[in-house]
């Protein structure tokens, strides 16, 4: 038994790939193809152009699930050295849109565009729903699509996370382990008080990079503050101020992590705040201080 495994890349140069897993065995090949990366299932039909040699095989691809297709051929096929293009053909059309090789091997334009010219077989959008409909492959709505992703996801644990390969087949936003930061979690409720709440202008205009508002009590004339501290346009620090005079020591709620923010640089010990900050991204209590202007 003989086993290849190949990753293929967009023609396009786009963040597309797949991962071909090919099996000789008894003289038939077999395998699987796993597409990583598409928005959305390729409509039409995906065919399979491998080129061994100077011959081009064309191979059938069945759908097996989300983003998964499997294929066999009885062809006697050698597998040493090899290329590969997943090409799809729809509505009549036939369009490469992956491809790779192994490592001695040289891909060339002219094995794409006779692996497109070899698809071409399947001329009307009616022939190409027959063959979906003769192989049982019935194309699923984006929903369940997506329920299938994430049942693959949270059975593979943390391997993703710690897989070298990972950046292969997911871009930062769509790494499949992808944590959700502090702020992220509350943003929607912060929104909400930014939203309902007048500004504090005078902290907003002395820190750069922040906003803030004034969040009264309903019992009492009392207030605090919240602020959003930003670096490169992204949420730095959640901060949480009390305003008053300046003493030695914080309140004793906010002990353990306040720093005092004067209102007048030339006046340290009058008039301010005590503010508390948070790692937007941990949510963890952090010591910071800044310089007012």
């Amino acid at each position: 038994m003989l086993k290849k495994t190949l990753v293929l890349s967009s023609v396009d140069g786009g963040n597309e790939k797949a991962v071909i897993s090919l099996e000789k065995n008894n003289g038939d090949t077999m395998g699987q193809v796993k597409l990583y990366n598409f928005h959305d299932e390729p409509n039409g039909i995906l065919t399979l152009g491998l080129k061994e040699s100077d011959r081009v095989v064309k191979i059938g691809l069945t759908r097996v699930g989300n983003f998964k297709y499997t294929f066999s051929t009885p062809l006697p096929l050698e597998l040493s050295e090899f290329s590969c293009a997943v090409v799809n053909i729809y509505k009549g059309e036939a369009k490469p849109l992956l491809h790779g090789c192994t490592q001695n091997t040289k891909l060339s334009d002219e094995f794409l565009a006779q692996a497109v010219m070899d698809m071409q077989d399947i001329t009307t959008l009616d022939g190409c729903e027959k063959v979906l409909d003769d192989n049982h492959i019935e194309l699923e709505d984006q929903e369940e699509i997506d329920a299938e992703i994430d049942k693959e996801i949270s059975s593979c644990g943390d391997k993703c996370t710690t897989c070298k390969y990972r950046y292969a087949f997911f871009s930062d936003e769509e790494s499949p382990h992808k944590t959700e930061s502090f702020y992220d979690s509350i943003s929607e409720d912060i929104s909400n008080l930014f939203s309902t709440h007048s500004e504090e202008e005078f902290l907003s205009q002395i820190i750069p990079f922040s906003k803030w508002v004034k969040i009264e009590n309903d019992d009492d004339d009392n207030y605090y503050v919240l602020g959003l501290i930003y670096e490169n346009d992204q949420v730095k620090y959640i901060c949480y101020g009390v305003p008053g005079l300046y003493t030695d020591a914080p309140p004793k709620e906010l002990r353990e992590y306040a720093e005092w923010l004067p209102l007048d640089s030339t006046k340290e010990n009058e008039y301010g705040y005590w503010i508390t900050y948070q790692d937007a991204e941990t949510g963890e209590n952090v010591k910071a201080s800044f310089t007012v202007v």
